[in-house]
């Protein structure tokens, strides 16, 4: 493995800026990655802060947004449930205040129908295994690992159990 070369010079506050503003334009960013970024480029803390106030000014980056496209991309894309996302933006030290917006747009019916739709693909993915408990346990295990809440993972689970009922009849 080939290790980077070691810059002799450190980079001007123009070249600070410049590379923080591909690397905002690629994707959204929030504050966090930002000074993560800041800091392995070894920006002295003045040009640190001047190049934060230059990228928000000209809308490189923006809490709201960030929130609003981090919660409906782990949404509709990953399928995450609220609980991880939650925790995500935690470890990226999105402030809460930005997270309503984000989470509003997530419809309470379709977060529910995801719910059951997961669990039911899980469910007959694990056919193999013939022990209801062992079965249920798959599916609990997974959903909660995607972050969606106990007492919704509970309640699809129960719906799959009825649902077999009904079949066998």
């Amino acid at each position: 493995m080939r290790k980077k070369k070691q810059r002799e010079e450190p980079l001007t506050a123009e070249e600070v800026l410049e590379k923080l503003q591909h690397y905002c334009a690629y994707q959204d960013r929030c504050l966090y990655e930002i000074q993560q970024k800041l800091e392995k480029l070894e920006a002295d803390a003045i040009t640190q802060e001047a190049v934060i106030i230059l990228l928000e000014e000209h809308r490189f980056w923006d809490e709201d947004r960030f929130a609003l496209n981090f919660v409906r991309s782990k949404w509709e894309i990953k399928k995450w449930g609220k609980i991880k996302i939650r925790k995500h933006l935690r470890q990226k030290r999105v402030p809460e205040k930005h997270w309503k917006a984000a989470f509003a747009q997530i419809e309470e019916a379709h977060y529910l129908e995801t719910i059951q739709d997961l669990a039911e693909n899980k469910w007959r993915l694990s056919l193999l295994v013939e022990d209801v408990f062992k079965r249920k346990k798959k599916v609990h295990d997974f959903l909660i690992g995607r972050g969606y809440e106990k007492p919704l993972v509970m309640a699809a689970i129960s719906r799959l159990k009825e649902e077999e009922q009904e079949e066998e009849l």
